[in-house]
Order: C-alpha cells, then sequence, then structure tokens
C-alpha cells in the first residue's frame, strides 16, 4: 500500500499556505490561496460578493413580477370575483331585501309638546314637529329608523309613560301600539309607514289629573264670565227687553244687573273637532292642525246662562237664545303642564257670546236662510262683552260673491234686534234697540 502524507496549514498565518502538489498549475493555486485569505476588519467587499451574500432585494423583484403577471391572469377571466370566491370558498353574500316606501318610517301619534321620545337610549323627538302633512290641516312628528329592533320609550306626565319595541321591517314581536286612525290618509308618499300610539289623550289620563285639568278649566272660563250694571251705564232698564229661562221675550219693569255666565260644561255631550266623536267635557281638538305648537290643543264645551240680579237682591235666570234657557258653545283652549296644569283660551277662537248669538239668530233665520240660499255670518263684541254684540249677514253666490243688502242683528241678553232697515224688512216682528242701547253696542253699519 502506497503511504500519503498529509499536510495541515495554519490559516491564521499572514502568508498563503504551501502546496501540496507541485502539479497545480499557477492559476489554480492563485484562486485557492485567495479563498483562503482572512479579510482584516473593514476591509472593503466588492459589490458582485456583497449581492450573492444578501438575496433578499432579489427575492422582493422577483416577487413584483410575479403579483403582476397573477393580477394580469386573473383581469382576463371572466366573472374574475365569483371565480376567485369558489377557488377560495368564500361563501357568497345575499343580497338583502328591499324596504317598501316608508316601512322604516314611523309616524307619532297622540303626542303633546313637553313629551320626550327616546329611541335606543337617544333622545329622537320632544314636543310635536310639522312634518309630514297630514289631512284636515294636522301635522304629526315622523322618524326614520334603520333596519334591526329597537326600543322607543315616551315620557310626558302626567301621562303614563310607554314602553315598546319596534322593528324594520316590521315583526310579529314588535310591542309598540299602532292605530288604524289614518290608516286611510298616512300619506300617500308613505304607504307602508306605521301609526305608533304615544297615549297622551284626555281619556287615557289619570283620573286625579282629568279632574284636575276640569277644575282648572272652569276657574278659567268662570273668571271670563262678565257683568253689566246700570249704575255703570250698562245692565238692562225698565223698557228693554231680555230673555227669560223658559226661552220667551220680557220687558223690565226695574233696573236688573245682567252676568253673562261661562262654566265648563259636564251635564251632556258635544262633538269633537273635524266631526270626531262626542265626548265630554274635553275633546283632543283636531280641527285646527298645529295652530299653537307650544300647547295641547283641547276643545271645551261651555254653558252659557245669563243672570239678572235686581235692586232688591233677588236673582232672575235668563235663557240664551229663543226656546233655550242654556246654550252649549265650544272654545280652544290652549293646554301645558308644568308639574300641574296651566290653561288658557286661544284667541283666534269664537267667543262663547258669538256663539251663543249664532245660535239664536239661526233660529230666528232658518226661513228666510232657506229662501236666501248661502249666507255668510259674521260676528262683532261690544266693549264689554255681556252688553251684547253685532251680528252681520249676507246671501251669498255658489261662487262666494256677496249678494244684496247687509242685514244687522243685535243680540243682547238672549234676544235678538233689528238694527239697521234691512233688517227690519226682512223680519218685521223683531223688536228695535233703542238708543242707549245702540250707544252700548258696534255700528250697525260695521262688520
Amino acid at each position: 500500500m502506497d503511504e500519503f502524507e498529509l499536510e495541515v496549514s495554519d490559516l491564521r498565518q499572514a502568508g498563503p499556505p504551501s502546496q501540496p502538489s507541485e502539479a497545480l498549475d499557477a492559476e489554480s493555486t492563485s484562486h485557492a490561496a485567495a479563498d483562503r485569505w482572512e479579510w482584516p476588519v473593514g476591509t472593503p467587499v466588492r459589490a458582485d460578493r456583497a449581492a450573492r451574500a444578501d438575496p433578499r432585494p432579489r427575492a422582493a423583484a422577483v416577487g413584483a413580477l410575479l403579483l403582476v403577471v397573477a393580477c394580469a391572469l386573473l383581469l382576463s377571466i371572466p366573472n374574475a370575483p365569483a371565480t376567485l370566491g369558489a377557488l377560495l370558498r368564500i361563501p357568497t353574500p345575499m343580497p338583502t331585501a328591499t324596504l317598501a316606501i316608508g316601512a322604516d318610517t314611523l309616524i307619532l301619534e297622540h303626542d303633546v309638546p313637553w313629551g320626550l321620545l327616546t329611541i335606543d337610549g337617544h333622545t329622537t323627538v320632544r314636543g310635536s314637529a310639522t312634518q309630514p302633512s297630514m289631512p284636515q290641516g294636522r301635522f304629526f312628528p315622523t322618524i326614520q329608523l334603520a333596519r334591526g329592533r329597537h326600543t322607543l320609550h315616551y315620557a310626558a306626565p302626567p301621562f303614563p309613560p310607554l314602553s315598546c319595541t319596534i322593528s324594520v321591517p316590521a315583526m310579529s314581536t314588535d310591542t309598540c301600539p299602532l292605530t288604524g286612525t289614518h290608516a286611510r290618509d298616512p300619506v300617500h308618499a308613505f304607504a307602508a309607514a306605521r301609526v305608533i300610539d304615544l297615549g297622551a289623550t284626555v281619556q287615557r289620563l289619570p283620573a286625579d289629573q282629568l279632574a284636575a285639568l276640569t277644575r282648572v278649566t272652569g276657574q278659567l272660563l268662570r273668571a271670563s264670565s262678565a257683568a253689566t250694571a246700570p249704575t255703570t251705564g250698562g245692565g238692562v232698564l225698565p223698557g228693554e227687553s231680555y230673555l227669560r229661562a223658559d226661552g220667551t221675550r220680557a220687558v223690565a219693569r226695574v233696573p236688573l244687573t245682567a252676568t253673562l255666565q261661562l262654566d265648563l260644561d259636564t251635564s251632556g255631550t258635544f262633538a269633537g273637532g273635524a266631526g270626531g266623536p262626542f265626548c265630554r267635557p274635553l275633546c283632543l281638538d283636531e280641527s285646527l292642525g298645529n295652530s299653537f305648537p307650544g300647547s295641547w290643543q283641547l276643545l271645551g264645551g261651555i254653558d252659557v246662562r245669563w243672570m239678572y240680579l235686581t235692586p232688591a237682591g233677588d236673582s232672575i235666570a235668563g235663557g240664551a237664545a229663543p226656546g233655550v234657557s242654556q246654550a252649549v258653545a265650544s272654545t280652544e283652549l290652549l293646554v301645558t303642564w308644568h308639574a300641574g296644569w296651566d290653561v288658557s283660551l286661544a284667541p283666534i277662537f269664537d267667543s262663547p257670546l258669538c256663539q251663543t248669538a249664532q245660535v239664536a239668530v239661526d233660529r230666528l233665520i232658518g226661513a228666510w236662510e232657506a229662501r236666501a240660499g248661502f249666507v255668510a255670518m259674521r260676528c262683532r263684541e261690544a266693549s264689554n262683552t255681556a252688553n251684547g254684540c253685532l251680528m252681520t249677514i249676507q246671501q251669498q253666490s255658489v261662487v262666494g260673491q256677496a249678494v244684496g243688502p247687509v242685514l244687522a242683528l243685535y243680540y243682547r241678553f238672549g234676544v235678538v234686534l233689528a238694527g239697521n232697515d234691512a233688517a227690519r224688512q226682512a223680519f218685521a216682528s223683531l223688536p228695535q234697540p233703542d238708543t242707549r242701547e245702540r250707544a252700548l253696542l258696534p255700528p250697525a253699519g260695521q262688520g
């Protein structure tokens, strides 16, 4: 067996090791020696050797190129999103059903200005709004909800609070009370809108609060009563007419102090606004819309009576209109709540006296009106309401044009008097006012 020699070289030496064989040519010897050099610290490295030492930049460039190619291929495939979803097993989203028009809209009925509505804990509506417009001049607040289930809370003391749930679209498990009162007219633009009954009606007041509201209203009306006395230039003097309680005309023999007595009528029922249901003694007024948005608008029935007092202190009950001992008028009441009821009379409503005078005149001119056709009637009170009022009537054509003379009629102490020649010609049996009475009442030439 041939023997061989093994030489071990110390690479830590500064110079190249001795060659193991002389058969190596000069070129191979120079490359091997160069690869075994140990590079001193701080010696610069050639760029080609650095690139081989860190392959990351080249990998990033290759990856970017592959991404561009993949995008180009993907865009060339028809219906690429669906194809990619199928390859990755991504579920296809189901389309959301389109809501019917108005299905996300709530119309709020029977609210009051001081009420507070919250939905999902956030204040949404406080008091009455003015959109959208509803038939007969009424306005209702509306709100729109996002899809899903919502919690509604309405607080308007002293009414019982309301808490319920409502969903968009509607679900059988919803608990908010809906009303069909306006199902026939809820806005053609909101065909699927729901009307929520918030419950602020006279009938839903607690018994003690309804009694308190009735009491405050009665006090207001009684305070609106008016009196006229001979000692102040008014009243009924001997020889002047007034109406007895049985509805017949009487002539005073002694001076009389006359009082127009107003009180809340609790003895009967009357029709609510806009031909609404009969109620007593207070009704929700739905005839004038939101004429006074800061108030809860009610109608109150008013008992209108005349009472006379003799110099001796004797009382005489009087009639309100021919054949009527009392008249029932109605008035618009503006109601608010501040830890108690505040009630006032609406300024635009006919006064109880004018309504009572109209009842008396209607009874008088019934046959004449049937011959005359359409009639326009106006009322103007005396400076002291108890002294009476001027009623003017005039024929009208079917298009609303005035036809013929103006008839002036005075209403005083339940009696209707002829105030001008046209009235005397039309109603020859009516008594005429004397000079003093004319001075107390508005001039007959004014409407």
